[in-house]
């Protein structure tokens, strides 16, 4: 069987996971909408009438609607770590027992070796904010909708917002690529040197 080959079936394997993630996810960003809601009921509600008792419902309301987002925050990155678990599980073996073949054979390739710690790197990234964020991401049109629905003005300076961080997430990218590949290139000679 072909890497990438195993590679995509070890995914497929936690598709059903990845699912229930995006469901995770959909629930999540609803959830951030619990602050911004919140705040103009205040301004609506309670200052305008001056009611405690409508103040002390609302809170309730949102300290519970919280502890959910934090249970369902939770429950995503443990998820999460349990696909990076079970893809390193899925393939670990395979790209182990290559890596020893290859080291013992007289012509062996050196570079192999690498594979290890790929699989690592790849598995790191599952369990970290990656993925959070390739969920999170298609609700940013939502929340600028939502945010337009308010007032027109909000709306634009979200936007100017949001493009800003782009171009700085775009110039970071580009100006952090080649001191990044050079650490990789490093890193990879200093794990040859050590093999």
């Amino acid at each position: 069987m072909q890497p990438r080959r195993e590679l995509a079936t070890a995914l497929h394997k936690c598709k059903k996971t990845l699912s229930a993630t995006g469901i995770f996810s959909l629930f999540i960003n609803l959830l951030m909408l619990t602050g911004p809601l919140f705040m103009l009921q205040i301004y609506d509600s309670v200052l305008s009438s001056q009611s405690i008792p409508t103040l002390v419902v609302l809170f309730a309301l949102v300290t519970g609607l919280f502890v959910v987002l934090g249970l369902l925050e939770l429950i995503r990155s443990r998820v999460l770590v349990r696909i990076g678990i079970n893809l390193d599980h899925g393939i670990s073996g395979r790209i182990f027992s290559a890596t020893m073949r290859q080291s013992l054979s007289p012509a062996g390739n050196k570079k192999f070796a690498t594979a290890l710690n790929e699989l690592t790197v790849l598995r790191q990234f599952i369990t970290g904010p990656g993925p959070s964020a390739l969920f999170d991401a298609p609700w940013v049109p939502i929340y600028l909708a939502v945010i337009f629905l308010l007032h027109w003005t909000l709306g634009v300076l979200a936007v100017a917002g949001a493009i800003v961080l782009f171009i700085i997430a775009v110039l970071a990218e580009v100006l952090a690529r080649k001191p990044m590949a050079q650490a990789s290139v490093s890193d990879s000679k200093s794990r040859d040197l050590s093999e």
